[in-house]
């Protein structure tokens, strides 16, 4: 992002989520969630992704 003229202004979490029934539930995409249930078969202990990161950019004012 610097490389590209950018700085960072803030750092956000994205819930990969819904609601049903007033909890809150998984999105996750179909590829993660497949790729997950092809590893836990294969016997690794893994989990789906609940978040992303979202980083806010901006064009430093020019002087």
């Amino acid at each position: 992002m610097q490389d590209a003229g950018l700085e960072p202004v803030q750092r956000l979490v994205a819930l990969l989520c819904g609601i049903k029934d007033e909890r809150l539930v998984t999105r996750a995409s179909f590829f993660a969630a497949h790729e997950t249930r092809k590893a836990r078969a294969a016997g690794l202990p893994l989990h789906v992704t609940a978040h992303e990161d979202v980083l806010i950019l901006r064009k430093p004012p020019e002087l």
